[in-house]
């Protein structure tokens, strides 16, 4: 019988990892966290005799935590996309402050930003006025 558990247990999650290609890193993330909190809660709650309480505790401090850790997941997707894309996409011409100003609330690296400028040959008279 605690064989079943335990294959269920570790079957489980990857089931439900994969059959859902469609979920985004935090959705995933939030799932299997879920699933596998709620494993383990129900496990130590067994031992304590609070079983279903164990369980509930466990879903939820694993699907919060597994949503956390997906989120940042997503994040990061996001950032790397947009500085592939504007790597992949120079702009052909002087870069105006407009494009500047957008790129940066892309969140694009000032690395990126600075050599885009450097590539398209931009120059900015700046002054106080």
């Amino acid at each position: 019988m605690k064989r079943m558990y335990v294959s269920v247990g570790i079957l489980l999650p990857v089931l439900l990892t994969t059959g859902c290609s469609s979920l985004s890193n935090t959705e995933g993330g939030a799932l299997a966290g879920g699933a596998l909190g709620a494993g383990t809660g129900a496990l130590i709650g067994k031992a304590t005799g609070h079983t279903g309480a164990g369980a509930l505790i466990g879903a939820g401090v694993g699907a919060v935590s597994g949503g956390l850790v997906g989120n940042a997941i997503d994040k990061s997707e996001e950032k790397t996309a947009a500085m592939v894309a504007a790597a992949n996409n120079p702009p052909r011409g002087p870069l105006g402050i407009t494009d500047v100003a957008q790129m940066a609330q892309s969140h694009i690296s000032d690395d990126v930003i600075v050599s885009q400028i450097r590539t398209t040959g931009s120059v900015y008279r700046l002054s106080a006025t």
